[in-house]
């Protein structure tokens, strides 16, 4: 399939899909298992739409609104998610290396067991996010708001964390942020069992 046939198909996916956001019939938007590498799909609209396992490497996706979305097992290594609303959504076992999550939100998302080795998440907003395993290796989260959000087994070696707003956030004893960036040690979490 050429290019221009793929992107129109693409199109009409995403137009059923805001017809069924709607209300107005459509069909809601199942993308998964596609490649839709180094897509441009800024400003789409895509909340609740089943995106698991669907390759965005390198992709601009910026103020998208994936809101409610499956994501899990998503590719988004090296995307652009700058300001993108991902409240909500499940992004377990995601890849998210080296992706650009500058003020996006993730308040209430699933990001268990997902990669964020070395990935902006400066100004990001993950209020009540789950990061159970989560490997923040790296990961720039300042000035974050990371409020009552769960990072029992996360790796936050080498993590940027200055500034960030920790308050009720909890770790369990088997996570890993000795070597967070000094003087920023965590000392807001509340210690899970």
């Amino acid at each position: 399939m050429d290019e221009s046939a793929a992107k129109e198909i693409l199109d009409r996916v995403i137009h059923e899909h805001q017809r069924w956001l709607q209300g107005r019939g459509g069909l809601r938007a199942d993308l998964s298992g596609v490649d839709l590498s180094q897509t441009d799909l800024s400003w789409t609209d895509l909340r609740l739409a089943n995106l698991s396992r669907t390759d965005f490497s390198g992709a601009s996706l910026m103020h998208c609104d994936f809101r409610g979305a499956d994501m899990s097992r998503c590719r988004l290594d090296n995307a652009d998610l700058a300001a993108a609303n991902l409240a909500e959504a499940d992004l377990s076992f995601a890849d998210l290396g080296h992706a650009d999550l500058l003020e996006a939100e993730l308040s209430g998302a699933n990001l268990s067991k997902a990669d964020l080795r070395w990935a902006n998440l400066s100004r990001v907003r993950a209020q009540g996010a789950l990061f159970l395993c989560a490997l923040l290796y790296h990961t720039d989260l300042r000035p974050a708001d990371l409020s009552d959000a769960n990072l029992t087994g996360a790796n936050l070696n080498g993590a940027r964390l200055g500034g960030t707003r920790l308050q009720g956030a909890r770790l369990g004893r088997d996570a890993h942020w000795e070597t967070a960036a000094a003087a920023e040690a965590p000392a807001e979490f509340v210690k899970a069992g």
